[in-house]
């Protein structure tokens, strides 16, 4: 939703809509995740592999630019901060 010239409620709601009806229940915006309830379990968003691709980002020296390039997820977020967490030593 990043790259939407103009976003505004109409064209938010449009976007979300059309993500909700392909699974892809995660958006940012921006800095912020937007997570739809799906009221069904979407496998492919919870596998071993899927996760690994996500904590993969913990563990690397440009967690910001590497989550850019995975889908939007929950894991992402809790990966960049740990990441952060860790590289900075700090609470």
């Amino acid at each position: 939703m990043v790259d939407i010239d103009e976003l505004n409620p109409a064209t938010l709601l449009y976007n979300l809509a059309g993500r909700y009806k392909r699974d892809e229940v995660y958006t940012y915006v921006g800095p912020i995740l937007l997570a739809l309830n799906p009221f069904k379990k979407i496998e492919r968003l919870y596998g071993d592999a899927f996760n690994n691709q996500y904590l993969a980002i913990a563990n690397c020296e440009a967690p910001l630019s590497m989550k850019r390039e995975l889908p939007p997820h929950q894991n992402a977020l809790s990966a960049v901060a740990y990441s952060g967490l860790k590289n900075e030593k700090k609470r």
